[in-house]
């Protein structure tokens, strides 16, 4: 399966194997795992948003989906038919077909992550119109096998499901916080580093160290961790990319903003 309109930075093709196909054990001895981002991950992420901002389609809105809740239960949906990182890639596919569908660019970030609470989960932050909420909502619905909750928690929830499997935000500080839902998704950037000696460092590479990583086995592909990406039209290494950066001030970049913690 290849998707060629999704950057992940080095992704190679997905495992073939159907889900009972292949055992977990064997399945995490093919596939590259990993426990945290690899270094550099935050900033990629952190920058891709402010090429979309720059191009006028900011990243204004942050999908999670409770992934391995999907994987584990007998509910209809998009997940839980392979492997979790071929599910997460069909996904990808199935949203940017959907965005181009209904007149939007194709505009996104994601990250796999590990939670203790939840397991495995998936972050998305995109670009949409307020005008198509219902419509996306409704989808999210269709895709993940559960319906939205009548009544949102909170001003900056735009919907959720009836037991939280899936949930959409979006920014309430006019469409500018796409670097920090950047900086948020790619968190499990380690903040230290090891030395030769076995001596912490901090990782210097890691912009915003406000939230602290969790560190969790996230299984991806045969030649790839598969563990975060971009769309391809706001890819920080490419040409395009790299002219738009070279425009931007480090205060939009998020370089040199936030404390780093602990000291």
């Amino acid at each position: 399966m290849q998707h060629q309109r999704i950057a992940h930075f080095g992704t190679e093709s997905a495992l073939r194997a159907r889900k009972g196909s292949v055992p977990a054990a064997l399945q995490s001895a093919i596939c590259k795992a990993s426990l945290l981002q690899p270094v550099g991950t935050q900033g990629r992420l952190i920058d891709a948003a402010v090429i979309a901002a720059r191009q006028g389609t900011p990243i204004n809105r942050l999908l999670t989906v409770r992934t391995m809740a999907l994987e584990n239960t007998d509910v209809k949906s998009r997940f839980g038919r392979t492997t979790l990182a071929e599910d997460v890639q069909a996904f990808l596919e199935l949203l940017r077909k959907w965005l181009l569908a209904h007149g939007v660019q194709c505009v996104f970030i994601w990250a796999r992550e590990w939670g203790h609470t939840h397991g495995e989960h998936l972050h998305v932050g995109f670009h949409l119109g307020n005008d198509l909420d219902p419509a996306f909502v409704g989808q999210c619905a269709r895709w993940f096998g559960e319906q939205e909750k009548l009544k949102s928690p909170t001003k900056a929830v735009v919907a959720e499901s009836v037991l939280g499997v899936w949930q959409i935000k979006h920014c309430l500080r006019g469409g500018n916080t796409g670097p920090q839902i950047a900086a948020y998704i790619g968190k499990d950037e380690p903040e230290f580093m090891l030395t030769a000696w076995g001596k912490k460092r901090p990782n210097l590479e890691k912009r915003n160290c406000w939230h602290t990583e969790t560190e969790g086995l996230i299984i991806g592909l045969p030649r790839h961790t598969y563990r975060h990406g971009t769309s391809r039209n706001i890819s920080p290494t490419s040409p395009t990319g790299k002219s738009i950066l070279a425009l931007a001030t480090d205060e939009e970049r998020l370089i040199g903003i936030f404390e780093r913690l602990p000291f």
